[in-house]
């Protein structure tokens, strides 16, 4: 409009005001007079909503509510709440907690006769299980009464980790909203048989390679940090879940992509999974024939094996019910 129209609503000192403001990136002299951001609002009419740099009034409300909150307490919620989830599955894992078939009988049972560093590095099965016998030794300061109650309450506590890890801000790279990435960490939490794999030490190992897998993935990116205190961390980590988790030899063809894909200072991190591996079956071979399979398995049976487990316990077990899907699988 021209300036007469709108002479009644803009005085003159405004709009000397307002055109002395200089504008973003252009420098254009001292001002003597700051913006009315007070008025602002007015300006846009009755809603009284303004965009500011591109962002909304609105978003930028939500974002300042988001630091406001520590990145701590916010994940240490998440994980909260999985833990809890984990335990509404299945209460009885705290309140009346028992041992469940080899917490007993293998981890209590070696980590009192043998102590703790040589029941680490005794195979069961043919391989190793470090992270059950660092629970096992954990449990040892308790009471013996008291440690099928910490064997179960720290089987929750891991199960809850691993199922949460991919909400941490370092996997936005898989999918970049938090609650979207919460939200499949709940669906993972949830949907996983709580039968005979949730509250229990000798299981937790299915737990742990949903928490190897990501931290393998996170190798590739080029948002993994630097640092080698924070590399050999998780080189450490990832060597203690392949030493617990002998299924993880499967991962060796994405590790050894990764050791030619990865930036310098993360490979060690496929590294330690290759050398988790590698130990893994070299225990299992010089087991001998002393197991129900010899030392040189039929890996075709192997992955026909594995194949049933997983469908039976990822799909049928959670979609359709145990009984259903025991029904299915006796049936073949």
């Amino acid at each position: 409009r021209c300036l007469s129209d709108w002479s009644s609503d803009v005085c003159s000192s405004d709009l000397e005001r307002v055109g002395h403001c200089p504008a973003r990136g252009v420098s254009r002299g001292p001002v003597d007079h700051a913006f009315p951001w007070d008025r602002v609002p007015h300006l846009g009419g009755d809603r009284g909503v303004f965009r500011l740099a591109g962002r909304s009034r609105h978003t930028m409300a939500r974002q300042m509510t988001r630091r406001n909150v520590p990145a701590p307490l916010r994940y240490g919620a998440a994980f909260a709440v999985l833990v809890l989830l984990l335990f509404l599955r299945r209460p009885d894992s705290l309140t009346n907690a028992q041992f469940f078939a080899e917490d007993g009988s293998v981890f209590f049972h070696d980590q009192v006769l043998f102590g703790a560093w040589d029941a680490l590095f005794t195979p069961y099965a043919g391989y190793l299980l470090v992270v059950p016998r660092l629970v096992a030794f954990a449990a040892s300061f308790f009471l013996v009464r008291e440690q099928p109650l910490v064997y179960n309450f720290l089987a929750l506590a891991i199960a809850g980790v691993c199922c949460g890890l991919l909400s941490l801000p370092a996997f936005r790279f898989v999918v970049r909203s938090d609650m979207l990435r919460f939200a499949v960490c709940v669906v993972v939490a949830a949907g996983i048989d709580s039968t005979e794999l949730v509250g229990t030490i000798t299981n937790i190992q299915w737990y742990l390679q949903l928490a190897a897998i990501p931290i393998l993935l996170y190798s590739f990116t080029r948002q993994a940090a630097d640092g080698w205190l924070w590399h050999t961390a998780l080189a450490l980590l990832m060597l203690t879940l392949a030493l617990s988790v002998p299924i993880l030899i499967l991962a060796v063809p994405l590790a050894l992509w990764s050791l030619l894909r990865s930036k310098p200072a993360c490979r060690w991190i496929a590294a330690a999974l290759i050398l988790g591996a590698g130990i893994q079956t070299a225990i299992y071979l010089g087991s001998g024939s002393t197991h129900v399979h010899s030392a040189l398995a039929d890996f075709g049976g192997l992955f026909e094996s594995f194949g049933t487990y997983l469908a039976f316990r990822g799909a049928l077990s959670s979609v359709m019910g145990r009984p259903v899907a025991m029904f299915l699988c006796a049936r073949g």
